[in-house]
């Protein structure tokens, strides 16, 4: 665990200085560390960083085989259903948006995206945004018109946007609160998405909020 978490930060100074295939051998000795002291949040952060890099030098398809490879590892130890594993399927998910795989794309996004949600991570939370806008940018015109949004639930979705609660939005629109929570699960199912931040993300690539 030592060693992994040290090759991190060694790996970290040679990806500052450029010196990017330094760093990422370092970090794929340390993840293999990480991996065998059971240490998963920690190899899903080294994880990151190398497929980080890779995606600079050109490298997507060694970057996916290694996110395959981890969440096989992974689930062999029975760790599939926590949040490392949720981790390494929203990394994929980039890897495979990317590769303009999007069936793939969006299968991982549903097999982490919920999972991630419950990390205090703003690289992982930001990473979730940046699938979610190249998923809905993704989509062909038409599908992005199928089921509209209401003159209701689009003013929703903007107090949404501008972080009011289901509670502030009842009082500023004057609804019960059941009402406001039923306009949400309609705006979710509508935009195909698993919560507030996806539907606002969603609605911002598709331009209904600024």
């Amino acid at each position: 665990l030592l060693q992994g978490a040290t090759a991190y930060r060694v790996a970290e100074a040679h990806r500052e200085l450029g010196e990017y295939d330094q760093a990422c051998a370092i970090l794929l000795a340390g993840l293999e560390m990480l991996k065998a002291s059971e240490n998963y949040f920690g190899a899903a952060a080294t994880l990151l960083r190398i497929v980080a890099i890779n995606q600079k030098l050109g490298k997507t398809a060694e970057a996916v085989a290694l996110c395959e490879e981890t969440l096989n590892h992974i689930e062999e130890h029975q760790w599939g259903n926590l949040l490392p594993s949720g981790m390494v399927h929203v990394i994929l998910a980039d890897l495979l948006a990317d590769a303009g795989d999007i069936a793939g794309a969006r299968r991982n996004m549903e097999l982490g995206g919920g999972l991630v949600e419950q990390l205090e991570s703003q690289d992982m939370h930001a990473l979730v945004k940046s699938v979610d806008e190249k998923l809905a940018a993704s989509a062909p015109p038409a599908q992005q018109l199928v089921d509209p949004l209401s003159p209701r639930e689009l003013e929703v979705l903007g107090l949404i946007a501008q972080g009011h609660t289901n509670r502030q939005i009842s009082d500023e629109l004057f609804l019960a609160l059941d009402t406001v929570k039923g306009h949400n699960r309609r705006i979710f199912e509508k935009r195909r998405v698993r919560n507030r931040t996806q539907a606002v993300n969603k609605a911002v690539a598709l331009g209904i909020v600024k």
